[in-house]
């Protein structure tokens, strides 16, 4: 089997497990208005119009939503030498013990919220990519 077929190694797996968790942390420490935006945008794919038509309100708040969210995702960045260094894989191994956050279920709930069964019905159907 060539190692492309079978999948992620154990460590790139677990990298990029961690990433999603601190990344998630800094979602979670912005207004719920912005982290929506963002996810739905560059997780999800929805367009501005598609975000401003489920949020009901104009695309130009959705853009100042997205900008604001990058602006604070760049500052996480620029103060967080643990979530830079994911960002510009060098993570070593093992990771550090004792780095998890107590916000972590709190992450997890906005999660859940943003990936959830219960997104609003009347979101535009997703093209397929």
């Amino acid at each position: 089997m060539a190692p492309d077929e079978r999948g992620a190694s154990p460590f790139a797996e677990a990298v990029s497990s961690r990433r999603r968790k601190m990344v998630l942390e800094v979602l979670d420490g912005m207004p719920e208005a912005t982290a929506e935006a963002l996810a739905l945008h560059f997780v999800l794919g929805y367009t501005v119009d598609e975000i401003a038509a489920l949020a009901r309100v104009s695309p130009n708040t959705v853009w100042s939503r997205l900008r604001l969210g990058k602006e604070a995702l760049r500052r996480a960045l620029a103060n967080n030498a643990k979530l830079a260094e994911l960002f510009r894989g060098r993570e070593t191994w093992p990771p550090t013990v004792g780095a998890s956050s107590s916000r972590g279920c709190a992450a997890a709930s906005r999660q859940s919220r943003i990936g959830s069964p219960s997104t609003p019905t009347s979101a535009p159907a997703r093209r397929a990519g």
